[in-house]
């Protein structure tokens, strides 16, 4: 089949582009990614149509500034960019929430078949969930932009068991949704032994979002150290057993993984979270919580023991998960090995190649 993914940046997004590919389909990738970054990804240059020309002011003004209105500026250069250049297609994947003018070519003039990827939960829970911990929130045509987008499409992709329920607590038929779990680069995560540097890691963003205030609230009068690695989007407490490192490249994560004994990811919202399977695969217990990706690696992991779901997204609940590892014999151990056929990228690849089929 001839497949157009269109993202904005990297995303999981490549990866998606790259398997299909390997599936023995004609992928064009549309991104403003940076072309080096394609390449480490092992997706073929001549099949990729950098964005990042078109869009860099934007992007820049909202990633420095974080200026709403510059997002929506380049996403809708992007959006008018990919439906005027856009090649003939069999099948049309476009990250949510941006390309509704492509989706709608795709559809009326290729007839190709549609699909949203969306990343993350239902819009409107998505909006609630940071109105009630951030103060903000979406404004309304963006709302309806987002759930317009829902209805046009053949079909929507999401990566959890969380985010599929909360579609169906908004109204999506069940039908329109394909549930399928992210995956993890073999070649850049790997099992590790623990080098006992701290007892708990977080990856990825420091925010309200992510449950950080309860983190805080939890460990900071413990002897508990934890590491976090990423960006911040509120202030990171000045104290002894807390320590921060910008945020770095991917492939480099795992040398952070092997310093920890638990990877913690208490996210009040999250459409999977690919750092629980980088973790995972490094061989860290985790502890996380039930509106994320966690449950569902769980669940494909057999009921693993190693992954702690916590009852309730509080304070509590993590020093639970903390002491019933503790009890259990905290150590690294590479629990993933006997499931990779079903919790790579790969696998990932796969099940949706024979999605496509099936259509």
């Amino acid at each position: 089949m001839k497949i157009i993914v269109a993202s904005s940046g990297r995303a999981h997004l490549l990866d998606m582009a790259r398997e299909l590919q390997k599936q023995g389909h004609d992928v064009t990738f549309y991104s403003f990614t940076y072309k080096r970054y394609v390449g480490d990804f092992d997706f073929p240059l001549e099949n990729y149509r950098s964005l990042l020309w078109l869009v860099a002011p934007f992007v820049f003004l909202h990633r420095k500034c974080h200026l709403s209105w510059a997002r929506r500026g380049y996403g809708t250069l992007m959006d008018y960019y990919v439906s005027l250049t856009m090649p003939k297609c069999d099948v049309f994947i476009a990250q949510s929430p941006y390309y509704t003018k492509s989706l709608l070519k795709a559809k009326k003039k290729h007839q190709a078949v549609t699909i949203l990827d969306r990343g993350s939960s239902h819009v409107r829970n998505y909006n609630a969930i940071g109105n009630a911990l951030e103060f903000s929130h979406f404004h309304d045509s963006y709302i309806r932009e987002d759930e317009n987008q829902y209805q046009i499409v053949d079909y929507i992709t999401i990566p959890s068991d969380y985010a599929k329920e909360t579609f169906i607590e908004n109204g999506i038929s069940e039908h329109k949704l394909f549930l399928n779990p992210y995956g993890f680069f073999p070649k850049h995560f790997s099992f590790v032994p623990c080098s006992d540097e701290y007892d708990v890691i977080m990856v990825g963003q420091w925010g309200k979002r992510k449950g950080c205030e309860m983190v805080v609230n939890a460990l900071k009068e413990t002897d508990y150290k934890l590491l976090h690695v990423g960006s911040m989007t509120m202030e990171f407490p000045e104290l002894k057993n807390f320590s921060h490192i910008d945020p770095v490249q991917e492939k480099e994560l795992i040398h952070y993984y092997q310093r920890a004994k638990i990877f913690l990811f208490p996210s009040y919202d999250d459409g999977f979270g690919l750092v629980l399977l980088q973790s995972a695969a490094c061989g860290l217990p985790i502890i996380c919580s039930r509106n994320c990706g966690g449950p569902t690696l769980k669940r494909m992991l057999n009921d693993t023991d190693n992954i702690y779901v916590m009852t309730e997204i509080s304070s509590d609940e993590i020093i639970n998960g903390l002491e019933y590892f503790k009890k259990k014999g905290v150590e690294h151990s590479d629990y993933m090995k006997d499931y990779l056929p079903e919790i790579s990228w790969e696998a990932y690849g796969k099940r949706l190649h024979q999605f496509l089929q099936q259509l």
